[in-house]
């Protein structure tokens, strides 16, 4: 919590992908946690934690590409899909930890308690709902083509031609740039918080002009009045390469993990942006059989 901040509170983070106790870090405000999917990964002992986690702390939450594979045998197939395109255009190590993955994911969800898959299913894949008068949706990755009036083949392949799709870059998605936030604000939202890319981000639109902002430090950010935004948190696991690729950190490998707070009442966002030596919660992520992790 903020001491000495009367005000109204919400903690946002995404893509833990097997950390579970990082979700202790948004779970420490008086109204309930912002969740933007990816948070079931790992050893079925890892996943029951996260789903517990999530029944007591009744979380706002999307579901991510990483819930789909454990409750849908069709978004399991696409990895091998996928796994396909990969082999074909020349990268063979990638379409193997593709197909280890669909191995991974199948164990599971033939493994998990019915209950659970239950759960998973009734997560809506976008929320839309008021926090102090302000609409506010919140997506994984990006909305579907039918919110954003855009036509669905076109959004795919203006997607995958900034590498943000799932066929051309699946295992380190490319960050969201100012053409793909203009298309997203054609969606009738005040606020947008969106994960997946793993890198904190906010875009800021104002009488048609649009802001972009990255972090790379813990910040605070003041929007201004009457503007609308789209909000990454970036990733409650390690963030992304393109972090690094920025020349903020020379090793993904150092270990940085971000979330982030909204303060409705004084529109202001922050990022919390810390080295992994620095939580009391991140333990080992669950050993896996893929060499490069796939987001």
């Amino acid at each position: 919590m903020f001491k000495g901040y009367s005000g109204e509170v919400h903690y946002i983070g995404s893509d833990s992908h097997g950390y579970v106790g990082n979700l202790e870090l948004i779970s420490q405000g008086v109204t309930p946690p912002i969740l933007l999917g990816d948070f079931c990964e790992g050893s079925l002992e890892q996943v029951d934690k996260a789903i517990s986690w999530f029944r007591e702390n009744e979380p706002h939450c999307v579901r991510g590409n990483r819930e789909d594979w454990l409750i849908s045998e069709d978004a399991r197939k696409e990895l091998l899909e996928i796994a396909s395109y990969h082999e074909t255009n020349g990268s063979k190590s990638l379409a193997d930890n593709l197909r280890n993955l669909y191995d991974e994911v199948t164990f599971l969800s033939e493994n998990m308690d019915d209950e659970d898959i239950k759960l998973l299913k009734s997560i809506p894949k976008v929320k839309k709902m008021r926090i102090d008068g302000k609409k506010v949706w919140m997506v994984h990755d990006t909305l579907p083509a039918e919110e954003i009036k855009y036509s669905s083949n076109g959004l795919t392949e203006m997607l995958e031609g900034k590498s943000v799709g799932r066929w051309k870059n699946r295992g380190n998605p490319g960050i969201i740039n100012e053409e793909i936030a203009r298309i997203h604000f054609r969606a009738p939202f005040d606020i947008l918080f969106f994960g997946h890319t793993h890198f904190p981000q906010l875009f800021i639109e104002m009488d048609g002009e649009i802001e972009e902002r990255r972090f790379f430090s813990a910040s605070f950010f003041e929007i201004p009045e009457g503007a609308r935004f789209l909000f990454n948190p970036g990733a409650l696991a390690n963030l992304s390469t393109h972090y690094v690729n920025n020349g903020e950190m020379p090793s993904r490998e150092m270990g940085i993990f971000s979330y982030g707070v909204f303060f409705p009442q004084d529109n202001l966002v922050s990022t919390r942006i810390k080295p992994v030596k620095e939580s009391p919660y991140f333990g080992p992520q669950p050993v896996s059989n893929n060499s490069e992790h796939i987001t």
